[in-house]
């Protein structure tokens, strides 16, 4: 969340986790703080479906990921990202929803 001036009006922004934006023009910095308090309150009150992420596995994702690298990177960079998506994450993560992997998820074990 942030609140920001754009000439003479004050703006509250926030970018929730799913992607989803919401801006808000006020008249004065205070009143742009004072709603930005208000809503981060409501979040934390559950008032806002913040979380709710549609289900899309890891395969999905980069599939699209690897798409979009190859038509808007150099052929050697998308060759790189195919080979760690596909070589070191894919076997890995495979089919396990975006949302269900943490940080923790994956703990390199030591080589023998």
């Amino acid at each position: 969340m942030s609140v920001y001036r754009i000439k003479s009006k004050w703006y509250v922004y926030i970018t929730f986790p799913d992607g989803r934006r919401y801006r808000k023009s006020v008249g004065t910095k205070k009143q742009a703080e004072q709603v930005e308090n208000r809503i981060k309150a409501e979040v934390m009150q559950g008032k806002w479906d913040i979380f709710e992420m549609k289900e899309v596995s890891f395969s999905e994702l980069a599939t699209e990921y690897l798409d979009y690298s190859r038509m808007n990177k150099a052929a050697a960079s998308f060759k790189s990202d195919r080979c760690r998506i596909e070589g070191h994450l894919m076997p890995h993560f495979g089919d396990i929803p975006i949302k269900r992997i943490l940080p923790g998820l994956y703990i390199r074990l030591p080589e023998e």
